[in-house]
Parts: C-alpha cells; structure tokens; sequence
C-alpha cells in the first residue's frame, strides 16, 4: 500500500470500475490521487524494484552468506519471503553498472614515478583502454594520411598480403576519423555493450550447468540451472562492487591493505561459486571441485569467444 491520498471518487482511474474498498477488484489498482511529487516516485521506484519493505536486506543478507540456499528454496516453492531473483538481478545489474560507468571520471589520479599526476580527461580514456587494447592487439597508429593513399600502397602489395575486406574497412574508418578517436568510440561501443552480453551470457552458462549435471536431469531442469546463475550473477555484481570500493579507498589513501582487500574480494568470487556449487547440488568435495574447474573453464572459454564477437562488431559499428 502506498502512502498517497485515497481518492474521494469511488471509480477505478484504470478501468472505470466502481469501487468498494481502496483497491480495484477487477483490475487491482489502488484508487490514490494520481498526481505525484518526486519523492513519491523514488518511493515508489524502490518499492517495485526491490520491495523496499526488508524483504531485500534479508534476502542479500542469505544471498551472500548462505551460496545456494537461495536456489534451494526457490526449487522447494519457498518463494513468498524472498525478492524474486529476476527482480533482485535486475536492480543488481543497474547499480552495478552505473557504478562502474560512473567511476570513470573526468580527472583521474595516476601514478607516474612515484608521484600523484591529475591526468586530463582525454588521457584517462586511453588509460582505461589499455587492457582492452592490448588484449585485442588494437593499434590503428602509422596509417596513411588519406583513403586514397591507403588504397594506392594497398594497389602495389601481391594479392595474398593484402589486407582483408574487414581490416580494409577498420582502416578506412580509422583514417577518417582519426586513429585515437576511432579507439574511443570502439572501445566505448564496447563498454556499453557488456551489460547486453551479460545478460544474454546468463543462459549459456546455466546450459553448461545442464550438461555438467545432465544424470540428474529428473532433479535439476534447466530453469533450475538459469535460477542458480542468477543467483550468482548477483553475488558476483556485489563482490565487485566491493573490490570497486577498495580500489577507490586505495587510490585515495594509497593504503597497500586496500588494494589486497581488493585482490580477495575477486577472488572471493570464485570461493563463492565453489560454495555454492556444493551446497545447491550437494555433491561430495572432490566432485564439486573437478566440476567447478571443467565449468569455470568452459565458462571462460564462451566468455571470451562472445566478448572477441561483441568486440568485432563494436569495431564494424563505428
């Protein structure tokens, strides 16, 4: 129930329907003054999102410290205490990503011989990308100056050295717009994109899952599966959050303890989905771990077949 005047009028505003109480029996809806201040909407924002009502504290509070339980009782039809994973990883997911978009801010404190630096805003993109850069060879420096030059060095090079329809295009684009700018808004397209990649990731794993358990078929469906990858999604989105924390705490008290605590949070990670592996499919330890290696590896392997994809049409997008 929210906390907004009840309507004088005994008519539903949604469906017209007269009214005997201050909820519509036909349609649902509650009959309140439609008009709405800001804070009633942030209210009321909080309450769809996650029940604001300590049903959300109590049910992160057995998310994070009981790995399984959550999956266990969804499975049992002990539902009704808790936030529904659906709902709890789509809040989880949004502040998690607005938090680490939002980290990147337009000055940044790097450290350079020692020394704290204030690196302008354009040098922070490039910072940031240096993982990425690296990791897919992205380097678009000692291009000819013109389309028409390319094309003429290109015209002198036997057939089978030159390059292919596709790096032919990233050239052209990268000569055009610039080579640090064509970086940017690859690496940018990039970034923005994870959150879609997540999410369409999610059921992949929860198949690798299937497969791993596939003699317990009649116990585990594949619904089952995706419910435990939320889950853990969840629990993954929290655990960076809180390594983003220390790594913050670092960089600004330049305290080595915080960048360990950092180190562990990742790590923690891992622990987790070992624990909760355990305690969902209570298996024995030693074949709990020789699944939770073979999945953490296939799992690694389709993360990075998919992030090469999303990448490869980050760069074709530009």
């Amino acid at each position: 129930m929210s906390h907004n005047k009840e309507r004088a009028e005994k008519t539903c505003l949604n469906c017209g329907t007269q009214l005997y109480g201050r909820y519509c029996h036909l349609c649902g809806q509650e009959n309140i003054e439609p008009k709405e201040n800001f804070t009633h909407l942030v209210n009321h924002f909080f309450q769809d999102v996650t029940h604001f009502d300590g049903k959300f504290f109590s049910t992160l509070k057995l998310l994070l410290f009981k790995p399984g339980f959550l999956s266990k009782e969804y499975l049992k039809g002990k539902r009704a205490d808790y936030l529904h994973p659906v709902r709890m990883y789509i809040f989880t997911a949004f502040v998690f990503f607005l938090v680490l978009f939002s980290s990147r801010q337009p000055m940044h404190v790097v450290a350079i011989d020692n020394k704290n630096v204030v690196a302008p805003k354009d040098k922070v993109v490039f910072q940031s990308m240096d993982s990425t850069r690296s990791f897919f060879n992205l380097d678009f420096s000692g291009q000819p100056a013109t389309v028409k030059e390319y094309d003429s060095l290109q015209s002198k090079l036997p057939v089978q050295k030159r390059d292919n329809w596709f790096v032919s295009s990233l050239v052209k684009k990268s000569i055009l717009l610039g080579g640090e700018e064509f970086e940017k808004e690859i690496v940018e397209n990039f970034t923005h994109d994870i959150p879609k990649m997540m999410f369409v990731f999610l059921p992949l794993v929860a198949l690798v899952l299937q497969l791993l358990y596939i003699r317990r078929r009649k116990e585990f469906y594949y619904v089952s599966h995706g419910i435990f990858v939320i889950h853990f999604y969840i629990a993954a989105y929290i655990l960076m959050l809180v390594s983003l924390l220390f790594g913050l705490l670092q960089s600004i008290s330049h305290w080595r303890i915080f960048g360990l605590f950092q180190v562990i949070s990742i790590l923690a990670i891992f622990f987790y989905l070992y624990k909760a592996m355990r305690n969902f499919y209570y298996q024995s330890r030693g074949k709990t771990i020789l699944k939770f290696l073979i999945f953490s590896l296939i799992v690694f392997v389709l993360f990075m077949l998919l992030a090469t994809a999303l990448f490869a049409i980050s760069l074709y997008q530009v």
